[in-house]
């Protein structure tokens, strides 16, 4: 059986500045990219599934979201901006 591209995706949700920084101190990234107030990071998938914890700063806001492990900087920051103006993926 073959499994959907977007299963077990979330779509980005804003979360607190201390969530934020929570699961920094509790995960270890796989990949950070920071470009001045915009940052994001991922987290390590689980054995054999691309899905991953993804958080994203723009500015003051924050946000965690659950999809692709091979999402670009640009990708997730363009989800996080269209979840800011109301776009829901």
């Amino acid at each position: 059986m073959e499994m959907s591209a977007t299963a077990g995706r979330v779509p980005a949700t804003e979360i607190t500045r201390e969530g934020f920084m929570g699961l920094l101190q509790e995960h270890v990234p796989l990949e950070m990219q920071i470009d001045g107030g915009i940052q994001s990071f991922k987290f390590h998938p689980r054995s054999g599934d691309t899905i991953t914890t993804i958080l994203c700063r723009l500015g003051e806001r924050y946000f965690q979201l659950q999809d692709d492990v091979r999402l670009s900087h640009d990708q997730i920051v363009n989800l996080c901006c269209r979840r800011i103006v109301g776009f829901n993926d």
